[in-house]
């Protein structure tokens, strides 16, 4: 969820306009976007009847109390077409700065928050 609040304010900054337009919330541990977040939790409470349930699926890995996004097909060409080049340039930028920086703001963010064997679990793949 953090990676669309830097996707959308990068783009903001550098070009004048969100990419989802979602509308964020400040929760306990940072800007959320709720649209985004309300699709998401739909799709935990009932992967089946969810308007996600071809797109990804969920899982937790051994050790954690947090669940991961899995994507179901890899990002194609033909997705693409949806996303300006200014986007797909701001979502790669986001990709290869995040891995480290946003693995240090979870730390700062979270780390008064976890519990027991709870981790940060964060694997990003740059946008073919």
């Amino acid at each position: 969820m953090k990676l669309f609040y830097f996707l959308d304010f990068l783009h903001l900054k550098k070009y004048g306009s969100p990419v989802t337009y979602d509308n964020y919330v400040n929760l306990e541990h940072g800007p959320i976007p709720s649209g985004i977040l309300n699709l998401v939790n739909s799709a935990i409470d009932d992967i089946d009847s969810s308007a996600l349930s071809d797109i990804i699926s969920f899982e937790t890995p051994d050790g954690t109390i947090m669940q991961r996004i899995v994507p179901a097909r890899k990002f194609t060409d033909n997705d693409k077409k949806y996303f300006s080049k200014s986007q797909l340039d701001v979502m790669n930028e986001v990709v290869k700065d995040s891995e480290i920086k946003i693995l240090n703001l979870l730390k700062m963010l979270h780390i008064k928050s976890l519990r027991g064997n709870a981790r940060i679990c964060l694997k990003i793949s740059p946008i073919p």
